[in-house]
């Protein structure tokens, strides 16, 4: 191949087996989430939340879908960019996920050795800028507010996907950006999805669009948190069963 294309993504373990290793590694890095005695706290947490990650991820179907989403789009990019720009053809993608297999360490050093590059393209797969895509990728969701302090343009960014897309709808319904996936006892950004979709039920509210405006493949965050844990858990504790009030993903 004549130039390399890296697509850099969280990742997400595929089989309930791997469920432990990724979440020791997420845990470890101090970039996401900042702990004292890290590497101890780190292995504590992992293996203390294992049991209940792998009971979602067992509802979602044994793993995460997320591999195999990003080599669909990383195959039809580069069928499209073969045609589109044939002088940097042939093009090859390779995929590098910071805390599950395969490891962006391991996709580059595949690309250095089947790759004769002409030019390296990087792709981080989730569509606003943030600071940590110069960490490969971090959190595409809530972040702490701590890191709004140094600058991050995160939440412009999402905020402005948000009003573009309803530019394009004519502003035909009333929305509201929310963030979801906290973790820890740090603040993060809000208002949580959560508690937006139980106020809006107290406003009776009938009727519920969640759009995960900032993923670009289907992993637990969408198949278990928007689809099970809102669409059906809190949508029947807001009282969907008895009335026709309803959360669509």
């Amino acid at each position: 191949p004549k130039t390399g294309i890296l697509l850099l993504n969280l990742g997400g373990p595929e089989k309930q087996e791997d469920v432990h290793g990724f979440l020791l590694r997420l845990f470890s890095d101090k970039d996401l989430i900042p702990l004292p005695a890290q590497k101890q706290l780190a292995a504590w947490i992992a293996k203390r939340r294992t049991p209940k990650i792998k009971e979602q991820y067992q509802k979602i179907g044994g793993g995460s879908p997320i591999k195999m989403w990003t080599e669909k789009q990383g195959q039809g990019m580069v069928e499209l960019l073969d045609q589109l720009s044939p002088e940097t053809a042939p093009h090859k993608f390779y995929v590098g996920f910071r805390y599950a297999t395969p490891l962006t360490e391991d996709a580059i050093e595949q690309m250095e050795r089947y790759t004769l590059v002409l030019e390296v393209w990087r792709n981080a797969q989730f569509p606003q800028w943030s600071w940590s895509m110069d960490y490969l990728l971090h959190l595409k969701k809530a972040g702490f507010l701590s890191r709004l302090d140094r600058g991050d343009p995160y939440p412009q960014e999402v905020a402005a996907t948000v009003q573009r897309v309803m530019e394009a709808l004519d502003f035909s319904h009333s929305y509201r950006l929310v963030w979801q996936s906290k973790v820890g006892p740090l603040p993060w950004l809000g208002p949580q999805t959560e508690d937006a979709i139980k106020g809006l039920a107290k406003n009776n509210k009938k009727n519920l669009l969640l759009v995960p405006i900032a993923f670009t493949s289907d992993h637990i965050e969408t198949l278990h948190e928007l689809d099970i844990e809102y669409a059906q858990e809190l949508a029947h504790e807001v009282c969907m069963h008895t009335s026709p009030y309803r959360v669509h993903i």
